[in-house]
């Protein structure tokens, strides 16, 4: 009998030129679980009266769509396959002052539901092997703490599994990894008053940017015709030391702040004189719940909830800039 390795699958990923039409993968993620993905299958009873004193007489599908969840350890550059589904507008350019070095500004796609699409390939050594095509990235949650390297998982659906031939797997040695101590967040009442923001005291940070997507089933078909965005969320909770109590009076006077959570390698060097990074910027957040952690053995804490909301001032709510080594997505 043959057995598979969790460890031995995994995942690889590519941008659609065309909606639906697979392509190879472009970089393979390194995953700290094998994906979940399989092909959903939705049934119905078949129910009729027969005079045989039972209700149903088999099952048929319905319907059928590509489903699930991957996490990896967030690196600079494979993350920005799954921000280009999940938001859909993407601008790339040369950084200033490098040669090889592109910064990538992804935002919200707010004049069509159809964000970008991938392919992922799922690789199982010494098994079969899938291609998942029309994916679009549902959700994307991002987690730093204390004692792990920054983490990421992203939900995703798609219109089709396929069998595919066996893929070589191979992972790009510039894809730099975001430690912990890479990771900052800070909170200021003006956009520019970001910049010269003290980074909060971190304990534990979550973010869950989520844009509600999902199949566009149609009677006459058993996939999906498309897979499509909905309308964004994007929320999330932080812990950290007690200093003062300008957060508590945040939260009480329900004042709108700008957030700035940033990843910066400083440890590598990309280019002449980059590090590789990823900077978000939500553009008006809400803390909506707050919460002291006074251990009579330990120093206070303090956690706070916090939703992000679209920003009229500004016109956006939320900006991600990618700094890597890659041209294009």
């Amino acid at each position: 009998m043959a057995y598979l390795l969790g460890e031995s699958v995994t995942m690889g990923v590519g941008v659609e030129s065309v909606r639906g039409t697979g392509v190879a993968p472009t970089d393979f993620i390194p995953a700290r679980t094998a994906s979940d993905v399989t092909k959903k299958v939705e049934k119905t009873m078949v129910k009729e009266s027969r005079a045989s004193k039972y209700g149903t007489y088999g099952t048929e599908i319905t319907h059928s769509r590509g489903e699930g969840e991957v996490e990896f350890n967030l690196r600079n550059r494979t993350i920005g396959y799954f921000l280009k589904s999940l938001l859909g507008s993407l601008s790339s350019a040369l950084k200033g002052g490098e040669s090889v070095v592109y910064n990538h500004t992804f935002s919200i796609l707010s004049t069509s539901p159809a964000n970008p699409t991938l392919t992922l390939a799922l690789a199982q050594e010494g098994f079969q092997d899938y291609e998942y095509n029309a994916v679009l990235i549902t959700k994307l949650e991002l987690e730093a703490k204390i004692d792990e390297v920054v983490t990421a998982k992203a939900s995703f659906i798609s219109k089709d599994e396929a069998e595919h031939a066996d893929y070589t797997p191979s992972f790009n040695s510039n894809d730099y990894l975001f430690r912990n101590h890479d990771f900052k967040v800070k909170l200021a009442t003006t956009l520019g008053g970001l910049a010269g923001a003290t980074a909060l005291p971190l304990k534990e940070f979550k973010l869950t940017i989520a844009n509600n997507g999902k199949p566009n089933h149609v009677v006459n078909a058993l996939t999906p015709d498309d897979v499509l965005s909905g309308v964004n969320e994007i929320g999330g909770g932080v812990s950290f030391d007690y200093v003062d109590k300008t957060f508590y009076d945040y939260y009480k006077n329900n004042t709108a702040l700008y957030m700035e959570i940033s990843a910066i390698n400083t440890g590598q060097t990309i280019g002449t004189s980059s590090n590789p990074s990823m900077v978000i910027t939500l553009y008006k957040v809400s803390l909506t719940s707050y919460k002291a952690d006074r251990p009579i053995d330990d120093i206070v804490t303090q956690s706070i909830e916090f939703n992000a909301h679209y920003s009229v001032a500004d016109s956006k709510a939320i900006q991600v800039v990618l700094t890597n080594e890659k041209a294009s997505y």
